[in-house]
């Protein structure tokens, strides 16, 4: 279903991904690349389930200022139509973004630690920081385009059927 794509660790499940609804992709059907194990999943939710009228992956770029004020450019990882189940001229539009879930909310700050504590610490505020920033763009972004912003897990990806 997937030909491996090498990384330069090589330690993710990374790959191409074989399209089953191929008129149902927004993009190039032969570049269809997951970068995880997540993503893989949350593409084949896409392709089979019967709800889902258009998905891309990595379509937009959203410009954003880091916490320093520096520009960027953020590319979720999913862009996704389905139909409205209460509406059904009306489509549903979302720009989905795959994290863990530890990455989702700010880290707690123990009253004791140890240097190595302290240095995954460091790094877990700075990811914080860092998607707190993209998605506060992100929100904004989707919103100005009739969309909605959707932060999965691994969590959701456990109760996502096709």
């Amino acid at each position: 279903m997937s030909k491996h794509v090498p990384n330069k660790s090589d330690k993710y499940h990374q790959g191409y991904y074989k399209l089953q609804n191929v008129d149902k992709y927004i993009g190039n059907p032969m570049e269809v690349i997951y970068r995880s194990s997540w993503e893989y999943k949350f593409m084949l939710y896409c392709d089979l389930n019967k709800g889902v009228i258009k998905w891309g992956a990595e379509l937009f770029k959203i410009p954003y200022k880091d916490t320093q004020g520096k520009h960027l450019n953020y590319i979720p990882d999913f862009y996704l139509e389905t139909v409205n189940k209460q509406n059904p001229d009306f489509i549903n539009k979302f720009l989905v973004e795959i994290k863990p879930e530890e990455e989702t909310f700010e880290p707690e700050i123990p009253l004791n630690i140890t240097e190595k504590k302290y240095k995954q610490l460091v790094y877990k505020i700075q990811t914080w920081q860092k998607n707190k920033a993209k998605w506060i763009y992100a929100i904004e972004w989707a919103k100005n385009r009739d969309m909605i912003f959707w932060l999965i897990t691994e969590k959701h990806l456990a109760s996502l059927r096709p």
